[in-house]
């Protein structure tokens, strides 16, 4: 008797562990697929480089290209532009957006930061990392992700394949 009642038992233990176990997969499915509530793992991931993956707002993941260990007083006596930025603001313009501050100076870090703020605003409260890849959103938002992804992801050594020329800190660009 005292045999049958511990089989009984190890059959019951062992059935409660595989009751535990498949209730766990289950609620870890649901979570994966946004039925159980939220979870921090479940977020979309980002389509672009272009939006930041923890808030789905536009931004230049890279910083800024000036990243030189000089005070801003040195930076601004010889500044050093990113050669890609002129292609850059030329398809901007073409879409219908110089975002320059002023056309008589070359793009600068402020304008492309200016931009991306821009779309931000134009877009406030949406969570881009639902765009699918290639899908415009339209406005700034669109012609920035469609001119970004054409000329700023361009490496330095396909440059001169898209007729880019590399500047040395204090060589001023076209404006």
């Amino acid at each position: 008797m005292r045999k049958l009642r511990l089989g009984v038992l190890t059959r019951l233990g062992a059935a409660a562990v595989a009751l535990a176990v498949a209730t766990g997969v289950v609620v870890a499915i649901a979570w994966s697929r946004g039925d159980g509530g939220e979870s921090p793992a479940a977020a979309a991931p980002s389509v672009s480089r272009w939006i930041n993956p923890e808030t789905g707002a536009f931004w230049n993941g890279d910083g800024p290209w000036d990243n030189r260990t000089l005070s801003d007083e040195a930076k601004q006596a010889e500044p050093w532009y990113d050669p890609r930025w002129k292609p850059f603001s030329d398809c901007m313009v073409a879409r219908g957006y110089d975002v320059r501050a002023s056309s008589s100076r070359p793009f600068a870090q402020e304008d492309l930061d200016r931009v991306i703020d821009q779309a931000n605003v134009e877009r406030a409260g949406m969570d881009h990392r639902t765009l699918k890849p290639g899908e415009d959103p339209g406005g700034i938002a669109g012609a920035f992700l469609a001119c970004a992804n054409r000329w700023l992801t361009i490496a330095p050594d396909d440059y001169a394949a898209n007729g880019i020329r590399w500047l040395e800190p204090g060589d001023l660009p076209a404006p």
